[in-house]
């Protein structure tokens, strides 16, 4: 930018005159031409973070991404850090907290500078010098790890905290309804950060093992209810991260242990023993179709990991394979599949008193389906 221009907008900064602080920099951005730091950063954290109106925010947001469309952010450049990135998410370190809208806008800005800087590290075989390295790796920073999983479990409560207003009928129900999208936004940003942490270092089988047992242990300790779990997993970008947390809340809900590695035959072992706990809060069997879902969706993460070799390094994974791993443990019979489905109907007709729904058997039939087609495919 000239000097000329760069007065301009340092007049309107000093002037505190926000509008015309953006129209100048919309102006006279350029591809040739980076706005100097001390100006990115008043546009970040004062018109988008602190700024009383949600236009102004708006503006700022649509900036500070055109700014990284033209210039994408590096390890030198990029304009936000740990501690303000703590400062707006969490409660308690900061006064005046973001509104939910905000806070989506903030986080896309920062999963995109993430992203970009790590999709050309990768190209250049340089991910040791990205930005997420820096922030998110699980060798070297685990605790900001740690800090992001405690994020996430916080914006999946909120956006599942109260039933889904369908068709909102009054001012109310539709701020309540905006606020629990924008945080089901904010979760999913958040796993997409979970995601880039687990494929930036060399091995991500031990990066989402960490993960996993971080968020596992807070699942097990904070978050009881159904409804929380399931959509935690729906919402993961990480199909490793995914198949993970599922394999280790069916072996915790599973009385019969067993040190068989995560396979088919694992998954045959959970249908016929794991039993999940009461939940207060809904019918009982709807525990059942919990069960299930977890049994599907660690079946289809687990099909998924297997055939992209997501326990592979990043940059390994081109030069390997295109065909799955399978092991010894991934080979099941018709049999095995018949006993198991019959072992699961026998356990669930005792615990309910009755036979299943027809909700209940179509899950349970379709997931026999698919289990079938594995051994036939196999045959």
């Amino acid at each position: 930018m000239s000097l000329r221009s760069l007065r301009l907008v340092h007049t309107t900064m000093e002037e505190n005159y926000p509008e015309g602080t953006l129209q100048f920099l919309f102006d006279f951005l350029h591809p040739r031409f980076y706005p100097p730091r001390d100006i990115v950063s008043h546009v970040l954290r004062n018109l988008l973070l602190d700024s009383d109106c949600q236009i102004l925010a708006t503006e700022a947001y649509n900036l500070i991404m055109k700014i990284q469309q033209l210039h994408p952010a590096k390890l030198s450049t990029v304009q936000w850090d740990w501690e303000l990135l703590t400062s707006v998410m969490d409660e308690k370190e900061r006064v005046k907290k973001p509104v939910p809208a905000v806070l989506c806008m903030f986080l896309t800005y920062v999963v995109q500078t993430l992203e970009d800087d790590f999709h050309r590290r990768l190209a250049m075989q340089e991910l040791h010098r990205s930005i997420a390295k820096a922030t998110l790796s699980c060798d070297r920073k685990f605790p900001h790890v740690r800090d992001v999983v405690n994020w996430l479990i916080t914006a999946v409560i909120n956006a599942s905290n109260e039933s889904e207003i369908k068709e909102p009928t009054n001012e109310g129900d539709k701020w309540r309804k905006q606020e629990r999208d924008d945080n089901l936004k904010i979760a999913f940003l958040l796993q997409k950060m979970l995601a880039l942490a687990i494929e930036v270092d060399r091995s991500p089988t031990c990066s989402s093992s960490k993960v996993s047992l971080e968020m596992f242990h807070t699942l097990i300790s904070i978050v009881p209810h159904r409804r929380h779990r399931l959509l935690l997993l729906k919402t993961m970008e990480s199909k490793l991260l995914q198949c993970k947390l599922a394999e280790l809340l069916l072996d915790h809900a599973c009385p019969q242990k067993t040190k068989m590695p995560m396979s088919l035959n694992l998954l045959l072992h959970f249908f016929q023993n794991t039993t999940l706990p009461s939940d207060p809060t809904v019918d009982q069997w709807r525990r059942w179709n919990e069960l299930l879902h977890l049994l599907f969706m660690l079946f289809v993460s687990y099909g998924e990991v297997t055939a992209a070799h997501l326990r592979c390094s990043v940059t390994e994974r081109t030069s390997t394979s295109t065909l799955p791993i399978v092991t010894e443990h991934d080979k099941i019979s018709l049999r095995a599949v018949q006993d198991a489905t019959r072992g699961f109907h026998s356990r669930v007709s005792d615990a309910l008193g009755a036979p299943m729904n027809s909700q209940l058997e179509e899950r349970t039939a379709l997931f026999q389906s698919l289990l079938m087609e594995v051994v036939f495919k196999d045959s």
